[in-house]
C-alpha cells in the first residue's frame, strides 16, 4: 500500500543501497503497474498539480525532472519509439518468443538473458534504454519480460511500422493487383533484353533446341522442369530468380513439366529485341567471343610430359582399364556395339547414330563406353542431322507424279494424295513461334439443373461466374475478362467469401474418368491461386450447394449423394469441421443467415430445414422444420436468401414467395402466385423485392406488409427464363445495374430506377454482356464481310442461331428456330446467307434482309435419314455441299426459278435446287473443301471422313477423281483432317492421345491448329509433313468439336458440344 500511496502522491527518495533500493522500486512500480492504469495516474496527477494553490512554483527543468520520474513507462517508450523505428514487427515477435524461451515459471529473465534475446532478434537498443528498462522492470526474481515486451510493442506502434495482423486486419481479405499475363510476359521480355544487353551474351537458339529435343523422348514439347534448369544453367547465361520465375512461367499446366519451345521463344524475341534496340550488340558479342577464344590457355600437366613418359602413363591405364573389365560379361567391340544399337527401324529427325546410342544407354541406366559424339560444326548443328534433313527434304520434293504419302496411324496406314508439281519446303518438326493465350469465353451456366450459377461480386469490382471447366472474372469497366482453369470438370457451384476475394468453386465427377473426382477448390480472385482442394476422394457425382458463414472461414457444402451429406470446412487450414446427412431426395440451395452466422438454412423437393453449426464442438444439428400454418406447401423449393434483418425469403414451383421472419420457421409475408410458372430467384434491394421466373419475367414489389407489385421486366423470347439476379453498386462513375442471368445460357443488363421502383423505366442494354447456347454446341464458321458487324457465325441442338464480333468480344445477333437441333453452318460472304445442317437430315437456307433483318426461309429439305455433319458454300456462293453420317455428299445449285417470261425480264428470280450425289466414302463425313478457282469448267471438292479417308470430286459431274491426277492449286478453305500438307498431325503425341476432331488453317497459311477428343488443343507449322512433329498444346474443353480462325487471323474460335460454350483464342 505505501508503494502505492507512493506513486501517486510524491516521488520515490532514493538511497544509496544500490541493487537494494532498485528492487524496491521496481516492486512498487510492479505493484502499481498491477492495480492502477496508467491513464488513471495520470489524470490524477493532472488534477492534483493544478489544484494545489500553495505548492512552490519550480524552473522548467524541474518540472520537467519531475514529470520524467512520475511516469517513468511513457520516458522509456518514448525513448524507445527512436530506437525501434527500423525495427520490423516479426523481429519484435522474434524477441517475445526468444524471451519466453529463457524466461522462468514467474515470467522473469536474467540480464544476461535479455541481453543474448535482443542479439537473437537482431534489435538494437542504446545502452542508456536497456539500463532504463533493467531499472524499471526488475525485481528481486529479475526482469519482468511481460511488462517490458508491452512497453516496447506500445513503443512500437506509435512508429508506425506496423502489419497488418497487428493492427487487427485480414490480410487475405484485402485484393492484390494481380498482373496479367500479358504484363508478366512483357516483364519477362524486359528482364531477359537486358540481360542480354548488360552480359554483351548470345543465345544460341539451334543448339538449345537439339539439346531440349533429346530430353523431350515423347515429342510432347515438354521436360521435366528438372532437366530444363541443368541445361539452363550448362546452356545459357541465365541464373537465379529470373532462370526460376521463367521456368514456372513455361509450366502452364503446373505440372513441373517446362514447355521448352515457349522458352525458346522468350529467349529468341528478347535476343531479337535487344539486337533491334542495340544495332552495334552482335558485334561486341562476336568480339568478345574472339576475346574468350584467343586467350592463352595453361596447358595441362601431362601435355608437358616428354613422349616417352606419355607413352608409359597410357600403357598403365590401359592395362588397368582391361583389368577392371568383368570376365564373366565381355564388352563386345566398338564398331559392332555401335551397329548393333543403330539398328531401329525409324529415327527420330536431326538424330544422329551416335547420339542414339547414348539416348538408348540412358534409358536404360546404363553409362555408354567408349562412344564419342561427333563434334558439331560451326552452325550449332550435326552433320548426320543436316544430312537427314537434307534427305527428307528430298524425299519430299523430287517425288514421282504418283507417290502419296503414307504413316501409320494406331497400326493402321493411311494415305494422301500428293498433288502434281507440289514442291514441299523444308520439313521441319519445330513448333511455331505463334502461341495461343486464351482471351475470352462466350457464355454463362444457367441452363438445366444450375441452381448454384448465380454471379458473384467480388471485393475488386469484377463479376465472378462459370461456363464449362471454368470460372470466369468479368471486369465491367475495361471489359475484360481473367479465367480461373484449375478444374478437370464441369463446375456445378460457386461461393463467395464474405471479404469478396476467396472463392469456393465445386466441380462434377466423370464417370468415364476414375481419377476425376468431384471436389470443391478454394482459391483467391486476385492471383488465381489455389488454396486448398477439398474433399477430394470423399464426395460423390458432384457437390450440389455452397455457401460461406458470415464473419467466419467456414464452407458448407452438400454432396450429391444418395443421402445428401452436408460437410463443414474450414477454409483457413483446409480441413473438415463436422458432417450430417440430410435424407431428402433434392437439394437445390443453402443460404447462411447474416443474422444469426451458425444457422444454416437448406431447401429442395420437398425439403426446407434449418440447422446450427457448432463450431468449437464439431456438430451440425438440425434446429427446426417449416410451420406452413395452413399456407400452401409446394413440391420444389427453388431458391432461398437472406437479407440483412435475418428474415430468410423463399420461392417455389408454385410461382409463391414466402418471407419467414426473424429467424424463424413461420411465414410472416408472401406473394402468391407472383410468376406463371416457377420462380428461380429472390433478391432484396433496399425497400424492395425482385423475383426471377421461369417465365421470363423478373418483377419487383414493396417489401412491406402489403408487397405490392411495382414493375416487371420482361426478357426476350430467346431468353428464356430468368436464372439469377444481381444488382452492382453505383460508383461516381456508373450508375447501379441489375444483371440477370438466364436459362438460354446469356447474361443481360438492365439499368435500375435510382429514385423510385427498381424496374420503374428500366431498359435492357443494347448488347447482352455475354452470350452463349443452352444446346450441344457443334457448328461453327467464319463470315467474311458481315453487314451486321460479325464475324463469326455459331449454332447449337436447341435451335439458336448466334453472330458475333471477335474483335468487341459481345454477341451482335441471335435467332431462335425452336424445334431444330443444328449441327454445322456455313454463311455466304456477307453473311445475309445462312445454309444449317440438323441433327435429323434437313438442310436449311435462311436469308436476312439487310435493311430489316427480317429472316426468309429459302430452301428446308430433308435430304437423309442420318444426320447432317458439314455443309460448306462453293466459292461463287452458287452451290451447296452437304456431307451427311451416310458418308454422301449432296449438292445443292441455285438455278432460275421458273416464272413468266415478262416478269423474268424485269426480276430474274432464283431459288436452291437438288442438284445430285456423290457416293464412295465408308464413313461419316467430317469436313469438304472447295478448290478456291474453277479448273476446266467445275469446281473440285476434297472430302475426309473420321476413318480417316480422303476422296476429290468433280462438282458438276458428281464424279470422283484421283487425288494424283491433280494439279497443285490452292483450295478456299482447309479443314479436312487428311491432307498431305497436314499428315504429320496423325502421328503427332497428340493425336495418339486422343482422335482428331477438327482442323483450320490460319489466313496467312503459316499455322494449323488441332483439337483431339482428349480435351487437347495444338498448333503446329503448315505446312506439317514431318513425322513426330512439335506443337504447342493447350487444355480447352472436354472435348472440342469445332475450330476456326477469325477473317483477320488474330484469333482462334473453339467450341466444346456438351459443355455449351465458345472459346476465343488470342494468337500472340
Amino acid at each position: 500500500m505505501s508503494g502505492t500511496m507512493a506513486a501517486l502522491g510524491r516521488p520515490v527518495q532514493k538511497r544509496d543501497t544500490g541493487s537494494a533500493s532498485r528492487s524496491r522500486q521496481s516492486s512498487a512500480n510492479s505493484e502499481r503497474g498491477k492495480r492502477t492504469p496508467i491513464r488513471h495516474l495520470q489524470g490524477r496527477r493532472s488534477k492534483k498539480k493544478g489544484g494545489d494553490k500553495h505548492e512552490p512554483q519550480s524552473n522548467s527543468d524541474e518540472d520537467q525532472n519531475e514529470a520524467e520520474d512520475s511516469d517513468p513507462e511513457e520516458k522509456l517508450c518514448t525513448h524507445l519509439q527512436t530506437c525501434l523505428a527500423e525495427c520490423s514487427r516479426q523481429r519484435l515477435r522474434a524477441l517475445q518468443m526468444s524471451l519466453r524461451h529463457y524466461g522462468n515459471v514467474d515470467n522473469r529473465v536474467s540480464y544476461k538473458d535479455m541481453q543474448t534475446s535482443l542479439q537473437e532478434s537482431q534489435i538494437k537498443l542504446s545502452q542508456r534504454a536497456v539500463q532504463m528498462m533493467t531499472d524499471l522492470f526488475q525485481d528481486a526474481q529479475g526482469i519482468d519480460y511481460t511488462r517490458l515486451y508491452s512497453c516496447m510493442d506500445r513503443a512500437h506502434l506509435r512508429t508506425g511500422r506496423d502489419s497488418v495482423k497487428a493492427r487487427h486486419k485480414r490480410n487475405d481479405l484485402e485484393t492484390k493487383q494481380a498482373m496479367t499475363i500479358d504484363q508478366v510476359d512483357n516483364d519477362f521480355l524486359r528482364r531477359l533484353e537486358e540481360l542480354v544487353v548488360r552480359e554483351e551474351i548470345c543465345f544460341e537458339i539451334d543448339k538449345l533446341r537439339t539439346e531440349f529435343s533429346k530430353w523431350d523422348h515423347h515429342r510432347l514439347g515438354k521436360i521435366d522442369k528438372e532437366g530444363a534448369t541443368l541445361i539452363c544453367c550448362d546452356k545459357t547465361p541465365l541464373y537465379g530468380a529470373l532462370m526460376k520465375n521463367l521456368l514456372n512461367r513455361c509450366d502452364e499446366d503446373k505440372d513441373n513439366k517446362v514447355s521448352w519451345p515457349l522458352l525458346l521463344n522468350f529467349l529468341e524475341k528478347a535476343q531479337a529485341n535487344a539486337y533491334g534496340n542495340h544495332p552495334e550488340l552482335p558485334e561486341l558479342v562476336e568480339k568478345k567471343k574472339e576475346s574468350k577464344s584467343s586467350r592463352i590457355v595453361t596447358p595441362e600437366p601431362f601435355d608437358e610430359l616428354s613422349s616417352s613418359t606419355r607413352s608409359k602413363v597410357v600403357s598403365k591405364l590401359m592395362k588397368k582399364a582391361t583389368s577392371r573389365r568383368s570376365p564373366v560379361s565381355p564388352q563386345p567391340p566398338k564398331e559392332e556395339q555401335g551397329k548393333e544399337l543403330a539398328k531401329p527401324e525409324t529415327k527420330p529427325q536431326g538424330e544422329s547414330d551416335s547420339t542414339k546410342i547414348i539416348a538408348n544407354a540412358v534409358d536404360k541406366g546404363k553409362t555408354p563406353i567408349d562412344i564419342e559424339a561427333p563434334a558439331p560444326s560451326q552452325n550449332g548443328k550435326d552433320k548426320n542431322e543436316t544430312q537427314s534433313k537434307e534427305h527428307s527434304k528430298e524425299k519430299l520434293s523430287n517425288h514421282d507424279e504418283n507417290v502419296n504419302h503414307m504413316t501409320k496411324v494406331s497400326s493402321n496406314q493411311i494415305t494422301a494424295a500428293v498433288p502434281r508439281g507440289y514442291q514441299s519446303p523444308a520439313v521441319t518438326s519445330d513448333p511455331p513461334k505463334e502461341r495461343l493465350q486464351l482471351e475470352w469465353i462466350y457464355g454463362y451456366r444457367g441452363h438445366g439443373q444450375a441452381s448454384g450459377s448465380r454471379p458473384q461480386l467480388l471485393a475488386s469490382g469484377e463479376m465472378a461466374y462459370f461456363i464449362a471447366c471454368t470460372v470466369v472474372l468479368y471486369d465491367w469497366e475495361g471489359h475484360r475478362q481473367r479465367h480461373y482453369r484449375e478444374h478437370t470438370a464441369s463446375i456445378r457451384c460457386l461461393a463467395v467469401h464474405y471479404g469478396g476475394v476467396t472463392i469456393a468453386s465445386a466441380q462434377d465427377a466423370l464417370s468415364d474418368k476414375q481419377d476425376i473426382q468431384a471436389h470443391i477448390r478454394v482459391w483467391r480472385c486476385d492471383t488465381l491461386a489455389t488454396l486448398h482442394v477439398l474433399g477430394q476422394g470423399m464426395f460423390q457425382k458432384t457437390v450440389i450447394a455452397m455457401s460461406f458463414m458470415p464473419g467466419q472461414d467456414i464452407l458448407a457444402a452438400c454432396d450429391n449423394s444418395q443421402d445428401k451429406q452436408i460437410t463443414i470446412w474450414n477454409t483457413s487450414d483446409g480441413q473438415m469441421v463436422a458432417s450430417t446427412l440430410i435424407y431428402t431426395e433434392v437439394v437445390n440451395q443453402m443460404s447462411f443467415n447474416p443474422r444469426w452466422p451458425e444457422v444454416l438454412v437448406t431447401c429442395g423437393k420437398e425439403h426446407l430445414a434449418w440447422w446450427k453449426i457448432y463450431i468449437q464442438t464439431e456438430m451440425v444439428r438440425p434446429l427446426m422444420k417449416p410451420n406452413y400454418e395452413g399456407f400452401l406447401k409446394a413440391r420444389h423449393i427453388n431458391c432461398v436468401r437472406h437479407n440483412q434483418r435475418g428474415d430468410l425469403i423463399t420461392g417455389d414451383s408454385n410461382g409463391t414467395v414466402y418471407v419467414w421472419g426473424d429467424g424463424e420457421n413461420r411465414i410472416t409475408n408472401f406473394v402468391k402466385h407472383g410468376h406463371e410458372g416457377p420462380v428461380l430467384d429472390v433478391l432484396q434491394v433496399k425497400g424492395y423485392l425482385l423475383t426471377a421466373g421461369r417465365d421470363g419475367a423478373v418483377r419487383c414489389w414493396t417489401f412491406n406488409k402489403n408487397m405490392d407489385f411495382c414493375g416487371l421486366f420482361q426478357l426476350p423470347d430467346s431468353e428464356g427464363g430468368a436464372r439469377s439476379l444481381l444488382v452492382t453498386p453505383s460508383t461516381h462513375d456508373t450508375e447501379a445495374e441489375l444483371v440477370i442471368g438466364t436459362t438460354m445460357n446469356s447474361i443481360m443488363g438492365v439499368s435500375v430506377n435510382q429514385t423510385g421502383p427498381l424496374l420503374d423505366g428500366t431498359k435492357t442494354e443494347g448488347v447482352p454482356i455475354t452470350q452463349g447456347h443452352a444446346g450441344d454446341l457443334r457448328a461453327l464458321a467464319r463470315v467474311r464481310g458481315s453487314f451486321l458487324g460479325a464475324d463469326i457465325v455459331t449454332a447449337s441442338s436447341e435451335g439458336l442461331i448466334c453472330k458475333l464480333n471477335s474483335g468487341r468480344k459481345e454477341p451482335v445477333w441471335k435467332l431462335w428456330l425452336k424445334g431444330n437441333s443444328f449441327s454445322c453452318v456455313d454463311s455466304c460472304e456477307g453473311g445475309d446467307i445462312l445454309a444449317l445442317g440438323t441433327r435429323d437430315g434437313h438442310v436449311m437456307i435462311l436469308e436476312i434482309d439487310r435493311s430489316s433483318v427480317a429472316v426468309t426461309e429459302l430452301y428446308h429439305r430433308k435430304l437423309t435419314a442420318s444426320g447432317v455433319n458439314t455443309v460448306s458454300f462453293s466459292p461463287d456462293e452458287r452451290m451447296l455441299a452437304v456431307g451427311t453420317s451416310d458418308g454422301c455428299i449432296h449438292i445443292l445449285h441455285l438455278n432460275e426459278k421458273e416464272v413468266e417470261e415478262e416478269r423474268k425480264k424485269q426480276d430474274p428470280e432464283e431459288e436452291w435446287a437438288y442438284y445430285g450425289i456423290l457416293k464412295g466414302h465408308t464413313g461419316q463425313m467430317q469436313s469438304l473443301d472447295w478448290s478456291s478457282a474453277i479448273h476446266g469448267d467445275t469446281y473440285i471438292i476434297r472430302s475426309s471422313t473420321l476413318t480417316p479417308e480422303q476422296k476429290f470430286w468433280d462438282a458438276k459431274r458428281c464424279n470422283e477423281i484421283p487425288g494424283e491426277s491433280l494439279n497443285d492449286f490452292p483450295w478456299s478453305s482447309s479443314t479436312c483432317m487428311l491432307d498431305h500438307k497436314t499428315a504429320g498431325l496423325w502421328s503427332s503425341r497428340q493425336a495418339s492421345e486422343g482422335h482428331l476432331t477438327c482442323v483450320d488453317v490460319n489466313p496467312e497459311g503459316t499455322i494449323v491448329a488441332m483439337a483431339t477428343t482428349s480435351g487437347s488443343l495444338s498448333i503446329f507449322q503448315y505446312p506439317c509433313c514431318a513425322d513426330k512433329a512439335f506443337s504447342h498444346t493447350y487444355r480447352s474443353h472436354h472435348s472440342p468439336q469445332n475450330l476456326c480462325f477469325t477473317v483477320d487471323g488474330r484469333s482462334l474460335l473453339t467450341v466444346g458440344g456438351a459443355d455449351t460454350c465458345i472459346m476465343q483464342w488470342r494468337i500472340v
